[in-house]
């Protein structure tokens, strides 16, 4: 069964989903104003029980995806709460691949962020992200939940896969916003940083992209 969309902390106008561990247990639990899924409330893309390995496989996913979303709205709001809107989108520009790079850092792991929008190039996503992102298009995020499933790397080695919607409510939109209701600083850095920049114009409660994770069945 398919949950709502988790409300989830506003990182420059981009919400980051919290997925908890798989030792999380179930119930009301709450971090920060974030809704906690643990791995029981994430969608099953297939309707086969995964075995013990693959399961193994699609919790690790799943804490790497945790473990990037949290690094990134700490480093984001500390910054954001110390320094103002601008130096907060310098760390998106210096510091949010180097982060991604370290939880990817176990072997036979992947894990990033993708958009239909691009910002940075580097954030290109695999095949089954970009089906996913081109399946759904752009729209609102009501509706879509985090899911789990199976596949293969690129290698065609079999892998646990984790797939979490950005989007939802938020008090603001500093960054992805309507360029014309972005801080003038924020805009000059953007087209500084990002003269290719495509991920503008979104609303409250767009899709404005994914957080995913893959890790190599053992």
């Amino acid at each position: 069964m398919r949950l709502p969309v988790p409300q989830s902390a506003l990182l420059l106008g981009l919400t980051l989903p919290v997925l908890a561990g798989p030792s999380k247990s179930s119930g009301d639990s709450k971090s920060s104003g974030d809704t906690i899924l643990n791995s029981r409330e994430l969608s099953m893309v297939s309707p086969e029980l995964p075995s013990p390995a693959e399961q193994k496989a699609m919790d690790t996913a799943q804490s790497t995806a945790q473990a990037l979303g949290a690094d990134l709205k700490s480093r984001l709001q500390a910054t954001l709460k110390a320094e103002g809107p601008a130096a907060a989108l310098s760390v998106c520009s210096l510091e949010a691949q180097p982060i991604t790079q370290k939880a990817s850092a176990p072997e036979g792991v992947r894990v990033g962020r993708a958009s239909l929008r691009t910002r940075n190039p580097k954030n290109t996503p695999p095949d089954w992200v970009g089906a996913w992102l081109t399946e759904h298009g752009e729209r609102k995020v009501t509706g879509l939940s985090p899911s789990k499933s199976l596949g293969q790397d690129p290698e065609g080695r079999p892998v646990g896969r984790v797939l979490a919607p950005i989007g939802g409510p938020g008090p603001g939109l500093l960054c992805p916003g309507p360029k014309q209701s972005l801080l003038p600083e924020v805009q000059a850095l953007l087209a500084k940083r990002y003269p290719e920049d495509q991920a503008t114009g979104y609303a409250l409660g767009d899709l404005r992209g994914v957080i995913w994770a893959e890790s190599r069945v053992e």
